[in-house]
């Protein structure tokens, strides 16, 4: 068996660049942006969607994949969060297919390497294919490898591995397609996590001070702007960012956040 993925001998260093030099205008970047992002949390007795289960797509990842332990929600602490970002993107050139391919082919392209990169051994992760490993690379204790258990035009799916802050899924895709009749696309380019804190102390980071949540909507709002980006398109209404955190799923001692409210139908269509 191969050994587990590494971002490489030079990740620490790339890490501590971001830290020191972008991470700042980075999150300053972010705190403007606010101003066109539609975010709440919930407690719901139901998520909008229920986690990927698995499947003849996941088994082949897992026997393709390297030598890392995939990290199920199963191994998480405290409760099962579902957090969706999604952004309207209308008039595109590219249509959602071609969006989906420049993120699996470049996903750095999406990114936004002031904050974050997908890497492999020192190497931006491209082409990537059902049973590859690679990591999230973010500044501080961070780091988050992922296997890829599906990939192609329509989604993108990753599954968390040994060591990574979070256990669960995390899945892109494209959804609501309208193509106009004199050129152009209109769709929503959607990013969308299942997963329970890798251990306490993330756990107590996300729900409970909320600073590794805030980072990681900096991030994935990021990369919604990336898809808006990379289209051609514009964006239409404000990024959606809901949190729903599943009332009485916890698994060990862990903080709960959340407000129970009813769910609501959609995000980002204002």
């Amino acid at each position: 068996m191969s050994p587990p993925v590494s971002a490489g001998h030079l990740s620490t260093l790339r890490n501590i660049g971001r830290a020191v030099f972008t991470v700042a205008p980075f999150m300053l970047h972010h705190l403007w942006r606010r101003r066109r992002i539609d975010e709440s949390t919930q407690t719901v007795d139901r998520l909008r969607e229920p986690p990927p289960t698995r499947t003849g797509d996941q088994a082949a990842g897992d026997q393709a994949g390297g030598g890392s332990e995939v990290q199920t929600a199963a191994d998480g602490v405290g409760p099962m969060v579902m957090r969706s970002y999604e952004v309207r993107i209308t008039g595109a050139a590219l249509g959602p297919a071609a969006v989906m391919r420049v993120l699996l082919e470049r996903p750095g392209e999406l990114n936004d390497d002031r904050i974050a990169a997908f890497v492999r051994d020192d190497r931006p992760a491209t082409d990537l294919r059902v049973g590859d490993e690679l990591v999230v690379e973010l500044p501080g204790p961070w780091n988050g490898p992922v296997r890829v258990v599906r990939a192609d035009d329509d989604e993108l799916l990753l599954q968390t591995l040994d060591g990574h802050m979070e256990a669960g899924h995390i899945r892109f895709d494209t959804t609501d397609h309208v193509e106009r009749p004199g050129g152009g696309h209109d769709f929503t380019f959607r990013i969308r996590s299942w997963a329970r804190g890798g251990d306490r102390a993330f756990t107590v980071l996300h729900l409970g001070l909320r600073i590794a949540k805030e980072l990681q909507t900096a991030m994935w709002v990021a990369m919604c702007e990336g898809a808006v980006r990379v289209s051609g398109g514009a964006r239409s209404g404000r990024i959606g960012v809901l949190t729903d955190v599943l009332a009485e799923s916890s698994v060990g001692a862990a903080p709960s956040s959340g407000t129970r409210s009813p769910p609501r139908q959609s995000i980002g269509s204002t």
